[in-house]
This record gives structure tokens, C-alpha cells and sequence, in this order.
């Protein structure tokens, strides 16, 4: 094998020390991304899918127990 490369580092990182036992300050969380909302015509079409699956375990399922 051959010699291990040094990876670049940006002009004046300094390595953060701390003291054991305590947790290393790290950056803020990035930014929530905006969620998108479906149509109303897949959010119907999704519980139309669902809607014989769930009546299914009921009937079959729940209702017996």
C-alpha cells in the first residue's frame, strides 16, 4: 500500500477540541423544506385504494376478536 494522502483543508481550520464527556457544538439544523400537498384528486384516489383494504381487516379481523 502506499502512503496515506492528506486531504485539503480550508486556510485557518483549527481541529475543535473538547473536553470528554461532553457532545461537540455542531451547526443548526438546515432549513425545512416546503412540503407539497397532493391534489384532491390523489388524496381521494389514495383513500379509495385504502377503503376496501381497511374494511377488509375490520370485517375479517376486528370484528371476530
Amino acid at each position: 500500500m502506499g502512503p496515506m494522502k492528506q486531504t485539503a483543508r480550508p486556510p485557518g481550520h483549527r481541529p475543535v477540541r473538547t473536553p470528554i464527556g461532553t457532545a461537540a457544538v455542531s451547526a443548526p439544523p438546515p432549513a425545512r423544506a416546503a412540503t407539497r400537498r397532493r391534489p384532491a384528486s390523489q388524496q381521494w384516489a389514495a383513500w379509495a385504494f385504502l377503503a376496501p383494504v381497511t374494511l377488509y381487516l375490520v370485517l375479517f379481523y376486528a370484528y371476530p376478536l
